[in-house]
């Protein structure tokens, strides 16, 4: 192949790459064409992306290229101390390192190629970094390797084509950190929400946040999406929003409510969607939020929904709501057990709860289920 179109496969690879991260999500096919186009260029047997895991200091082999496929797997999510080989000396200085021959380096982690079979002669190695302006810093992302050039050995114009492609892959993680940090706020500012309405009765704190554990759990088990997961927290989360206008002698009051204090307390699915409509969230969430008392046999409100006209989320909700309301500790009652809500829940499958999701949620490790975090946040994914 002429340099001329050596060259221009090269300009179209970078042009391509820098298209897609500015116009499409991040994904893990981009990382691995990254990857892939990195190798390419460079004339490499195979490569990898590691990921910086911040809090073990650790890297993690998570995208691996190699001419045999076991190799691949036999490294993914294989982990590498900070400092530790010619990977970890890159993470630690964020400086480029290009090893001619690693045999013969003291640096080099010969057990990684114990353990995948592949024989390592050459190495280029480039930070994944970016500069935090929280920190005023550089900071480490992750890291990207090229081993082993076909014909010759690695050379400047080689580093200089793998820190073109390791700028890329820094963007896409520091999006997806900053994405992250965006997301963690955002969940923060919910939280505090949800905890408004809690403290208003000292009985009920804490009930957003167990209800929205209980909800994430059962949406794991029957296979909702990350983004349905996450969505359903929100809307777990402000369940009761609506509640932070109805009068505290109701909220509190020690006994039956009489029929004009249930309908007002009936209001709050209406006043939730309405205090969270101008914050324009998905559809899902405000169903959540609103239709959460609808039964099954379409004798809840506020619009007698019957079976699976009731949105999925509503009952989700329904069951989660239901089940600390029944565990804990209220005006008019003492609390039960975890057994007991699940006799209760059974029970009522078929008039107030979904039939095919009650077994499900039934079967959760309830009792385990984390329900406050230092941050306000629950910490399930």
């Amino acid at each position: 192949m002429s340099i001329q179109s050596r060259e221009s496969i090269e300009l179209r690879a970078l042009l391509e790459i820098s298209r897609r991260i500015a116009l499409e999500p991040q994904s893990d096919s981009l990382f691995q064409e990254i990857l892939e186009y990195a190798v390419r260029v460079t004339d490499a047997e195979g490569g990898t992306i590691y990921f910086y895991d911040e809090v073990m200091q650790e890297l993690i082999f998570k995208f691996v290229i190699s001419p045999d496929p076991e190799v691949a797997k036999r490294l993914q999510g294989m982990r590498l101390k900070k400092g530790a080989g010619i990977v970890g000396r890159v993470a630690e200085t964020l400086k480029t390192e290009l090893v001619a021959d690693a045999r013969h380096d003291p640096r080099f982690a010969s057990a990684v190629d114990r353990k995948s079979g592949f024989r390592t002669r050459s190495i280029l190695t480039v930070p994944l970094e970016f500069y935090d302006t929280e920190t005023q810093a550089q900071t480490l992302v992750g890291v990207l390797q090229v081993v082993n050039k076909r014909e010759g050995i690695f050379d400047q114009s080689d580093v200089e084509k793998l820190e073109a492609f390791a700028g890329f892959a820094a963007s896409l993680l520091t999006r997806a950190k900053l994405f992250e940090r965006l997301r963690r706020q955002y969940l923060g500012t919910i939280a505090s929400l949800a905890e408004a309405v809690d403290v208003k009765d000292p009985y009920t704190h804490g009930h957003s946040l167990r209800v929205s554990a209980y909800s994430q759990m059962l949406a794991q088990a029957i296979g909702l999406s990350p983004a349905q997961t996450f969505h359903l927290r929100i809307s777990s989360l402000l369940h009761d929003i609506g509640k932070i206008g109805i009068p505290d002698p109701i909220l509190q009051k020690n006994g039956p409510l009489n029929d004009e204090e249930f309908a007002r307390i009936r209001t709050h699915c209406d006043e939730g969607v309405k205090i969270l409509k101008p914050v324009r969230m998905t559809p899902e969430i405000y169903e959540g939020i609103y239709h959460h008392h609808e039964k099954w046999d379409g004798t809840g409100y506020p619009s007698k929904l019957k079976g699976t006209d009731i949105p999925l989320f509503a009952r989700i909700i329904a069951f989660s709501d239901a089940c600390d309301t029944i565990t804990t500790e209220r005006p008019y009652k003492k609390p039960r057990s975890f057994a007991q809500a699940r006799e209760i829940i059974l029970k009522d499958t078929g008039s107030h709860f979904d039939p095919e999701l009650a077994p499900v949620f039934c079967g959760l490790p309830l009792e385990e289920v984390p329900t406050t975090h230092p941050d306000g946040i629950l910490s399930l994914p």
